[in-house]
């Protein structure tokens, strides 16, 4: 099933600021999204929020997803926002964002700077 899995990333309002990505899956549509920052300056990463819907959960399509959208800036430092406990199985399964960086979200100024562009102060 995860063969059948595509990532689409919405165009960010800003630079560095809040993209969406779209978890699809062939047959099904869409069934899931991630939250991500990216600047590409300072070649930084931010997940924010890995969402899978309820019926496709436990099926190894959030661990693709988040593998596809890291692994296309794999040279990027990618971090998270903080870990709920509800999630922390997820996060503890995954091997493409170090483990400092789980739960310890390094934004950057340029990051900080489309918060205000967007409206999101």
């Amino acid at each position: 099933m995860v063969d059948e899995l595509k990532v689409a990333w919405d165009e960010a309002p800003v630079p560095a600021g809040p993209q969406r990505v779209v978890v699809w899956l062939n047959g099904h549509g869409i069934v899931g999204d991630l939250d991500v920052r990216v600047c590409h300056a300072c070649r930084t990463g931010v997940v924010e929020h890995v969402r899978i819907d309820t019926s496709f959960r436990r099926r190894g399509l959030g661990c693709a997803a988040l593998c596809e959208v890291v692994s296309g800036l794999a040279d990027y430092g990618w971090t998270t926002t903080a870990i709920e406990p509800a999630a922390a199985g997820f996060w503890d399964r995954q091997d493409r964002i170090p483990a400092a960086g789980l739960g310890a979200a390094r934004y950057c100024d340029h990051m900080h700077e489309a918060e205000s562009l967007n409206g999101c102060e």
